[in-house]
């Protein structure tokens, strides 16, 4: 396997000879963060506290300036007008704005240097839509910061407005995503199933405001039977949810005002609505609009387009899934929480469009653009991408008496858990190989459904169901 990296980076600095490659970029909001090759943190784009400039500063940085030089950091999440980054010993640090304690660094106010958010905590993923902060540890459990003016810490009653620092949603260990809109919390259990905490419950759960404020499992049901189960991932715009389910196709729900439910009209609703039955590799959403590419690397976007954010030549809205070009080589894209886009393609290159009024693209410019432009001054490294980090997963036999046994690859420093219908955990390991095989016993556990999931280091998961009888 490190042959392979290795070959592969060699390729991108022939190609990409006078770029600066780095080996993660995120971006949301007006600012982009990214890794350096030396591991140091990059920034460039809207400049106000997340990219660590103290008063009077320029309000827009159009090109790539280096954040911190030490050479430690390994992950990354750029949110609103906040920089979220990860140590090599696992400490989490923040900067920028601080409404209502959402950089979880144990006060309020803002801040202009990164400061400590957690030690050795091992986060795999997080969210935040500015006021709030919800996020997973390597172990399952998920956090929350930040307000709580209408419970959307999920922390449950009596607790005060503002939640300052890390605090754990319960006790359980079974989550695997999670997602933020403007006033809510969503996550999403290994069981497929969804569920959240705050107001505008009505459109996001199928159900009102709970004045208990814990999480509750999403109601979405027509003539009594459940709808969509199998949630996989979950992403959430400014009041609308894209999640994919585990066979690979996305569905949505929620407000539709700009037609980012991609369901071919302006209607919304708490039902979720299949978006065709394509299989997709990876999907990003923005407040309004969203970008996905499908199994066959070609890149498709619809919502809001006021800036050219969908990358379409034009500026008007699109309600159902439209192409963008007719390039299929595209690995990975991220959605701008404003109007901004990026794209980037299997070769490594950067691809970027949409509002560039803060400097967001990275190529020195503040020109918008409404169809995708190449940034020559920067590419990717080494590609993070679903069809490279994602685990597979094989189980045989199944249904399983017994035995089970589990192949697995792409589990690097991966977490198995295995769960029984309850939720409850009935087998843990943890696999430091890239791939490998794991023979458990079975004989002794009740008859039933079971599902066994595995998140690697880089957050990526898969699960699978599995009979024992």
């Amino acid at each position: 396997m490190k042959k392979i990296v290795f070959i592969f980076s060699i390729l991108l600095s022939v190609n990409w000879q006078y770029a600066q490659c780095y080996k993660q970029i995120a971006i949301w909001g007006d600012h982009a963060i990214a890794i350096g090759p030396n591991n140091e943190l990059i920034g460039w784009g809207r400049n106000e506290k997340c990219l660590g400039s103290q008063w009077p500063f320029p309000e827009s940085q159009p090109s790539p300036i280096v954040l911190n030089n030490t050479s430690n950091w390994v992950k990354i999440w750029a949110q609103g007008i906040m920089t979220f980054a990860v140590k090599d010993d696992n400490t989490m640090w923040a900067m920028g704005s601080n409404n209502s304690g959402s950089l979880g660094i144990g006060q309020s106010g803002s801040t202009f240097t990164l400061m400590q958010v957690s030690t050795n905590a091992n986060w795999v993923k997080l969210s935040s839509y500015n006021n709030h902060t919800i996020g997973i540890r390597a172990d399952g459990t998920i956090w929350t910061w930040g307000s709580n003016q209408d419970g959307e810490v999920a922390l449950g009653p009596g607790m005060p407005p503002q939640i300052y620092s890390p605090t754990q949603v319960g006790t359980a260990n079974h989550w695997v995503d999670v997602a933020t809109t403007t006033t809510a919390s969503l996550a999403v259990r290994n069981d497929g199933t969804v569920w959240g905490a705050g107001v505008a419950l009505g459109p996001l759960l199928g159900q009102g405001p709970d004045p208990t404020n814990v999480l509750r499992q999403a109601n979405y049901s027509v003539g009594g039977s459940q709808q969509h189960s199998n949630i996989a991932k979950i992403k959430g715009g400014s009041g609308s949810i894209i999640a994919q389910k585990t066979d690979g196709t996305l569905v949505s729900w929620g407000g539709n005002p700009y037609g980012q439910l991609g369901n071919g009209n302006n209607s919304g609703g708490s039902t979720p609505q299949s978006i065709g039955t394509d299989t997709w590799l990876d999907f990003a959403v923005g407040r309004e609009h969203v970008l996905a590419i499908k199994s066959d690397g070609t890149l498709w976007a619809w919502g809001r387009n006021q800036y050219g954010q969908l990358g379409l030549g034009h500026t008007n809205n699109v309600n159902v899934p439209t192409q963008v070009g007719t390039a299929n080589d595209w690995v990975q894209v991220q959605a701008g929480g404003i109007a901004n886009s990026m794209g980037i393609k299997a070769d490594g290159s950067v691809w970027v469009w949409g509002r560039n009024n803060y400097g967001q693209f990275g190529n020195g410019t503040t020109t918008q653009s409404t169809v995708p432009l190449q940034n020559t001054a920067i590419c990717v490294q080494t590609l993070s991408t679903p069809t490279y980090t994602k685990p597979t997963l094989s189980i045989a036999p199944n249904p399983a008496k017994d035995f089970l046994q589990l192949n697995y690859t792409n589990t690097q420093d991966a977490h198995i858990n295995i769960y029984d219908v309850q939720g409850r955990v009935v087998y843990q390991n943890t696999v430091k190989d890239f791939e490998g095989h794991i023979t458990i016993p079975v004989h002794q556990w009740q008859k039933g459904l079971y599902m066994v999931h595995i998140q690697n280091n880089e957050g990526e998961s898969i699960t699978k169901k599995v009979l024992v009888h």
